[in-house]
């Protein structure tokens, strides 16, 4: 098997808060862990509030107070990044990997044209001269598809349409040519059209480049088009992980079940929707044990009570369950 490019284990992240009148530690992320290879694509899938874009903030070392990290480790390159120190981080950070954020718009500096975007992170990281960081940032405008990209370098964020700023930012970390770029829900914002073009965009670019891609988002459909492995959160924590094929078509969990139920399917327009009774529980009310267990119809008391453990059910697949579906015959 290939050497894992990221490795993480037992990722935990707590923000500080309030339940009761009293202090409480709020788990946020509980023992998140996976692998990801070179090249390989790893949707992490769930509702809002799942702890899918913790995971992503804490890889980048942006989680700050009232959270923390409080344990676990993230291998990368031969580096532990939870354990980096500011200055090593930033050697790592917009190099190495590259975030693209769900708002460009809260991404992008108002004052900056975009070509500065693109450039400072070669100039920083790279070691160019202006000139040469400014050419190497028209042939990424080019890459990602914006048309007259020359003269598209010198304008403002507030110039360009929404989907126009998604490329930008997507252009200005494959410029830096990334081991691994993290994207948190680059296409919430965009229309069904646009979300398209980008969604091809980063899979053309990152088979191209042979970089690895954590694709961070609530939609389900999204994940079975793209990616290799699929990761599914819930309250936190990580309730199934494997390849695609096996979690979408034959998913294990009950949550992963539901998700997949929950898909509308064009093939059949009559067929109602089934959406999930209840609703994700705070960080505050996360409950006892298995945290779906209260809107989960395989739930059993107590045992679902006690925290259900990861547990392998077949080569690289994952599922914390105490009542795991069976897979078809």
């Amino acid at each position: 098997m290939t050497q894992p490019l990221l490795s993480v284990a037992d990722l935990t992240v707590h923000y500080a808060g309030r339940s009761g009148g009293r202090d409480q530690a709020l788990v946020a992320v509980d023992g998140a862990s996976f692998d990801l290879a070179p090249g390989e694509i790893i949707g992490l899938v769930g509702e809002s509030g799942a702890g899918k874009s913790t995971v992503a903030y804490a890889l980048m070392r942006l989680i700050d107070p009232p959270g923390r990290i409080v344990k676990g480790s993230a291998m990368f390159e031969g580096r532990d990044l939870l354990a980096l120190n500011e200055a090593e981080m930033r050697r790592v950070r917009g190099n190495r990997i590259c975030m693209v954020f769900q708002d460009p718009m809260a991404t992008l500096n108002p004052l900056m044209r975009i070509g500065d975007h693109i450039a400072e992170g070669l100039m920083v990281h790279r070691g160019h001269g202006r000139n040469v960081a400014r050419q190497r940032a028209i042939a990424a405008l080019t890459e990602v598809g914006i048309p007259a990209a020359e003269r598209r370098a010198r304008d403002y964020p507030h110039e360009m349409s929404g989907g126009m700023q998604q490329r930008a930012v997507i252009a200005a970390a494959l410029a830096m040519e990334p081991a691994l770029l993290i994207a948190d829900e680059p296409t919430t914002a965009l229309d069904a059209t646009i979300q398209s073009q980008i969604i091809d965009l980063l899979i053309d670019l990152t088979r191209r480049h042979g970089t690895s891609l954590l694709l961070v988002t609530h939609n389900i459909a999204l994940i079975a088009e793209i990616a290799d492995q699929v990761a599914v959160m819930y309250g936190g924590t990580m309730v199934e992980i494997g390849p695609k094929a096996q979690v979408l078509d034959a998913p294990r969990h009950p949550y992963t079940a539901a998700l997949v139920d929950s898909i509308p399917r064009l093939d059949e327009p009559d067929r109602p929707l089934n959406p999930i009774p209840g609703m994700m529980p705070g960080l505050a009310h996360l409950p006892e044990g298995c945290p779906f267990h209260p809107r989960c119809t395989r739930a059993r008391l107590p045992d679902c009570l006690a925290r259900p453990p990861l547990v392998e059910v077949a080569p690289r697949h994952r599922v914390a369950c105490h009542f795991a579906l069976k897979p078809p015959a």
